[in-house]
């Protein structure tokens, strides 16, 4: 062998053995990192409005009744398939609608909005087309509700239900549907619309309390609600009608009222009036009686000079009635008779 050749067998010894040897450190990095990796990609954070449990090998995993990680925390599971973290949002509200009795719209018909009114009265009602609920007065109407949930046993919520959303969707349209059939249509369109509601979260809070899918229920609303498309003008003019009603009642009522009230002041002023009145008569009429009184007793202890006094009395307050007075003496012995002469003169007119 001659030097060349021993030359080029020691290079290429070389470049192999440079190569193993980055070859097994950049296996022994990726071990380390994988370990590491291993070690603390596991680690995870509950945010504050989860709760979280951590399922080993499909169990869960903790003592009994700590299998719950609460908010806030820092916690480490192994990586899955030993361990899998679930995250469940058990502080925030969930909110499920269902449009299940709404008639159907078409997206792609453009209706300017003067003719909005006239395309609604135009669009009959398709079945198994478009939604709706039948009254108890056999009438149409087409509503929108929704349910706002909370998770109360997040344990509950992830193992005993797969579809838990979708059973309480069910569980309101069934709720809306036994209350609707229930109701008149005016009731629960206009004049109770809050009561049926009421009434319809009643029903669906008792079955959600029944159906252990460890969910509570916070509201229910009723979103939206209108009478059959080809039926709205007729009851607007119903409610305008029963709206002109109470008004007109309202206004009689007030009307009423404050007749009343000036009925009620007149009625006092007349009786204090009165009582004024009766007041005066009767003192009026003590003073003439103890008046008359005093008379009698003068009477009968002097009854000729009380006559004279009572005769003179009369006569002053005739007398002290008249303007033009005449006095005639006694005729005396001499004269055969008495002439009075009275020229009578018409009163002249103050103006003149």
């Amino acid at each position: 062998m001659n030097n060349t050749e021993k030359h080029s067998s020691n290079t290429g010894g070389k470049a192999l053995l440079n190569a193993l040897s980055f070859t097994f450190f950049a296996l022994r990095m990726l071990i380390i990192s994988l370990f590491f990796l291993f070690i603390f990609g596991g680690s995870f954070f509950v945010r504050e409005y989860e709760q979280a449990m951590i399922l080993r090998f499909g169990q869960l995993s903790g003592k009994k009744g700590k299998h719950l990680i609460e908010s806030g925390k820092w916690c480490w599971a192994w990586p899955y398939p030993i361990d899998k973290v679930v995250k469940i949002p058990s502080k925030r509200s969930i909110k499920i609608s269902t449009e299940q009795f709404w008639f159907k719209e078409d997206s792609n018909q453009i209706i300017a909005p003067e003719d909005k009114g006239a395309a609604l009265r135009d669009s009959p009602l398709v079945p198994g087309v478009g939604g709706y609920l039948v009254t108890a007065d056999a009438n149409i109407i087409h509503a929108q509700w929704s349910a706002v949930i909370q998770i109360s046993d997040p344990i509950k919520y992830y193992l005993e239900a797969a579809k838990p959303k979708l059973i309480i969707k069910k569980h309101l349209e069934n709720a809306v549907l036994t209350i609707t059939s229930g109701w008149d249509v005016d009731e629960a369109l206009y004049k109770n619309s809050n009561d049926y509601r009421l009434a319809v979260e009643k029903k669906l809070f008792k079955k959600i309390s029944t159906s252990n899918l460890g969910l509570s229920l916070k509201n229910v609303y009723l979103t939206l609600k209108t009478p059959p498309k080809s039926a709205i003008t007729a009851f607007r003019k119903v409610i305008e009608a029963e709206q002109q009603m109470h008004r007109k009642i309202s206004e009689a009522e007030a009307y009423a009222y404050r007749k009343m009230n000036e009925a009620d002041g007149e009625k006092a002023q007349i009786l204090s009036e009165a009582r004024i009145y009766k007041k005066r008569i009767t003192s009026n009429a003590q003073a003439e009686a103890e008046y008359f009184s005093k008379i009698e007793e003068e009477y009968d202890k002097n009854p000729e000079t009380t006559l004279i006094a009572l005769y003179n009395d009369t006569i002053a307050e005739v007398m002290d009635k008249v303007e033009q007075k005449f006095i005639i003496y006694a005729p005396s012995s001499d004269e055969q008779y008495q002439e009075i002469r009275l020229q009578i003169t018409p009163k002249k007119n103050k103006k003149e």
